[in-house]
Protein backbone atom coordinates (compact mmCIF):
# COMPACT_ATOMS: atom_id res chain seq x y z
CA UNK A 1 0.00 0.00 0.00
CA UNK A 2 1.42 3.41 -1.19
CA UNK A 3 0.17 6.65 0.50
CA UNK A 4 2.85 9.22 -0.90
CA UNK A 5 5.71 9.59 -3.27
CA UNK A 6 8.89 9.67 -2.22
CA UNK A 7 11.94 12.40 -3.43
CA UNK A 8 13.28 9.35 -5.46
CA UNK A 9 9.58 9.06 -6.99
CA UNK A 10 9.52 5.59 -5.38
CA UNK A 11 6.11 4.56 -3.71
CA UNK A 12 6.43 4.75 0.12
CA UNK A 13 4.66 1.80 2.04
CA UNK A 14 2.42 2.37 5.64
CA UNK A 15 2.74 -1.24 6.26
CA UNK A 16 5.16 -4.15 4.87
CA UNK A 17 5.47 -8.09 6.09
CA UNK A 18 8.02 -8.36 8.63
CA UNK A 19 9.86 -10.43 6.63
CA UNK A 20 10.58 -7.96 3.58
CA UNK A 21 12.23 -5.51 5.79
CA UNK A 22 16.00 -6.24 5.68
CA UNK A 23 18.70 -3.97 4.06
CA UNK A 24 21.45 -5.98 1.86
CA UNK A 25 23.71 -3.40 2.59
CA UNK A 26 24.28 -0.81 5.17
CA UNK A 27 27.01 2.26 4.83
CA UNK A 28 28.30 4.65 7.19
CA UNK A 29 26.97 7.30 5.41
CA UNK A 30 23.39 5.77 4.92
CA UNK A 31 20.46 7.87 4.46
CA UNK A 32 17.79 8.50 7.45
CA UNK A 33 14.52 9.47 6.19
CA UNK A 34 11.78 9.94 8.44
CA UNK A 35 8.12 10.35 7.35
CA UNK A 36 4.55 10.84 8.53
CA UNK A 37 2.23 7.81 7.82
CA UNK A 38 -0.49 9.97 6.92
CA UNK A 39 0.42 13.79 6.59
CA UNK A 40 -2.28 15.18 9.01
CA UNK A 41 -2.13 12.54 11.60
CA UNK A 42 -5.59 11.27 12.91
CA UNK A 43 -8.32 12.02 15.46
CA UNK A 44 -7.29 9.89 18.35
CA UNK A 45 -11.22 7.80 19.33
CA UNK A 46 -10.58 7.98 23.22
CA UNK A 47 -8.96 11.05 24.24
CA UNK A 48 -6.30 10.95 26.78
CA UNK A 49 -6.80 14.57 27.75
CA UNK A 50 -8.82 16.25 30.36
CA UNK A 51 -12.77 16.31 29.64
CA UNK A 52 -12.61 13.83 26.81
CA UNK A 53 -10.95 17.32 24.81
CA UNK A 54 -10.26 16.38 20.79
CA UNK A 55 -6.67 14.67 20.73
CA UNK A 56 -4.71 14.27 17.35
CA UNK A 57 -2.23 11.30 17.06
CA UNK A 58 0.47 10.52 14.42
CA UNK A 59 2.95 8.07 13.05
CA UNK A 60 5.69 7.93 10.97
CA UNK A 61 7.71 5.46 9.05
CA UNK A 62 11.50 5.24 9.38
CA UNK A 63 13.90 4.65 6.25
CA UNK A 64 17.58 4.06 5.53
CA UNK A 65 18.58 4.03 1.87
CA UNK A 66 15.07 4.11 0.27
CA UNK A 67 14.23 0.54 2.80
CA UNK A 68 11.38 0.92 5.66
CA UNK A 69 13.22 -0.06 8.88
CA UNK A 70 10.58 1.02 11.55
CA UNK A 71 6.91 2.39 12.11
CA UNK A 72 6.18 4.45 15.42
CA UNK A 73 3.00 3.66 17.19
CA UNK A 74 0.78 6.39 16.67
CA UNK A 75 0.92 9.29 19.98
CA UNK A 76 0.05 12.35 20.24
CA UNK A 77 2.29 15.38 20.43
CA UNK A 78 2.64 15.47 24.02
CA UNK A 79 3.28 11.82 24.16
CA UNK A 80 6.43 12.78 21.39
CA UNK A 81 7.44 15.99 22.86
CA UNK A 82 7.86 13.86 26.35
CA UNK A 83 9.79 10.91 24.97
CA UNK A 84 11.94 12.84 23.55
CA UNK A 85 12.39 15.58 26.37
CA UNK A 86 14.72 12.69 28.37
CA UNK A 87 17.52 12.86 25.15
CA UNK A 88 19.98 15.84 25.42
CA UNK A 89 19.75 16.39 21.53
CA UNK A 90 21.25 19.54 20.25
CA UNK A 91 18.31 19.76 17.86
CA UNK A 92 15.25 21.30 19.25
CA UNK A 93 11.75 19.90 19.39
CA UNK A 94 9.21 21.89 17.60
CA UNK A 95 7.30 24.31 18.38
CA UNK A 96 2.99 23.91 19.83
CA UNK A 97 1.99 25.85 17.18
CA UNK A 98 0.67 27.95 20.01
CA UNK A 99 -2.95 29.79 19.20
CA UNK A 100 -3.19 27.56 16.05
CA UNK A 101 -5.72 24.72 15.64
CA UNK A 102 -3.93 21.59 15.46
CA UNK A 103 -6.46 19.12 16.32
CA UNK A 104 -9.14 20.28 13.04
CA UNK A 105 -7.08 22.26 10.71
CA UNK A 106 -5.39 20.24 8.43
CA UNK A 107 -3.27 22.54 7.72
CA UNK A 108 -1.69 23.11 10.84
CA UNK A 109 -1.41 19.59 11.16
CA UNK A 110 0.50 18.66 8.22
CA UNK A 111 2.84 20.70 9.23
CA UNK A 112 3.03 19.85 12.65
CA UNK A 113 3.50 16.26 11.67
CA UNK A 114 6.14 17.42 9.24
CA UNK A 115 8.01 19.29 12.08
CA UNK A 116 7.56 16.48 14.04
CA UNK A 117 9.36 14.14 11.36
CA UNK A 118 12.05 16.07 10.32
CA UNK A 119 13.14 16.63 14.44
CA UNK A 120 12.86 13.00 14.29
CA UNK A 121 14.72 12.72 11.39
CA UNK A 122 17.46 15.59 12.61
CA UNK A 123 17.74 13.22 15.84
CA UNK A 124 18.35 9.74 13.95
CA UNK A 125 20.64 10.81 11.39
CA UNK A 126 23.37 12.67 14.43
CA UNK A 127 25.59 10.00 15.02
CA UNK A 128 26.12 10.60 18.50
CA UNK A 129 22.34 9.48 18.91
CA UNK A 130 21.63 6.57 16.43
CA UNK A 131 23.65 4.43 18.68
CA UNK A 132 21.72 5.31 21.60
CA UNK A 133 19.13 3.04 22.98
CA UNK A 134 17.25 5.94 24.47
CA UNK A 135 16.82 7.39 21.27
CA UNK A 136 14.69 4.03 20.19
CA UNK A 137 12.99 4.18 23.14
CA UNK A 138 12.10 7.72 22.49
CA UNK A 139 10.67 6.77 18.81
CA UNK A 140 8.18 4.28 20.14
CA UNK A 141 9.06 1.03 17.31
CA UNK A 142 6.12 -0.82 16.84
CA UNK A 143 6.87 -4.43 18.41
CA UNK A 144 7.51 -6.05 15.15
CA UNK A 145 9.99 -3.59 13.77
CA UNK A 146 11.71 -2.86 17.19
CA UNK A 147 14.57 -4.96 17.09
CA UNK A 148 15.58 -4.68 13.45
CA UNK A 149 15.38 -0.83 13.50
CA UNK A 150 17.30 -0.97 16.65
CA UNK A 151 19.83 -3.57 15.30
CA UNK A 152 20.40 -1.05 12.21
CA UNK A 153 21.23 2.01 13.74
CA UNK A 154 23.58 0.17 16.33
CA UNK A 155 25.25 -0.92 12.60
CA UNK A 156 25.58 2.21 11.40
CA UNK A 157 26.79 3.56 14.16
CA UNK A 158 29.33 1.18 14.63
CA UNK A 159 30.37 1.87 11.28
CA UNK A 160 30.42 5.86 11.51
CA UNK A 161 32.72 5.31 14.67
CA UNK A 162 35.01 3.04 12.56
CA UNK A 163 34.62 5.66 9.66
CA UNK A 164 36.06 8.34 12.00
CA UNK A 165 38.89 5.88 13.42
CA UNK A 166 40.24 5.26 10.03
CA UNK A 167 40.21 8.83 9.26
CA UNK A 168 41.77 9.95 12.79
CA UNK A 169 44.27 7.25 11.97
CA UNK A 170 44.93 8.55 8.73
CA UNK A 171 45.18 12.01 9.42
CA UNK A 172 47.80 11.24 12.10
CA UNK A 173 49.47 9.05 9.88
CA UNK A 174 49.73 11.75 7.52
CA UNK A 175 51.06 14.38 10.25
CA UNK A 176 53.72 11.55 11.49
CA UNK A 177 54.91 11.19 7.63
CA UNK A 178 54.96 15.13 7.69
CA UNK A 179 57.18 15.49 11.07
CA UNK A 180 59.29 12.64 10.10
CA UNK A 181 60.41 14.31 7.06
CA UNK A 182 60.76 17.55 8.52
CA UNK A 183 63.43 16.00 10.66
CA UNK A 184 64.97 14.38 8.13
CA UNK A 185 65.81 17.47 6.00
CA UNK A 186 66.90 19.52 9.40
CA UNK A 187 69.24 16.85 10.17
CA UNK A 188 70.61 17.42 6.37
CA UNK A 189 71.20 20.79 7.40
Amino acid sequence: MATKIAPNQQPIPTSVEHKNITISQVRYNSIIVVYPVKEEGRLREISKKKKGKRQREYKFSIFVDDHLIGITEPQSYGEIKNSFSLLNSTTKFPCSMFMKNTTTNEKNTTKRAHDIATYMQSVLRDSNNNGRISVHDALNVKTMYKDHCVSIFFEINALQKAQQLAVRNAQAARRLAIDEKFASNCLNF
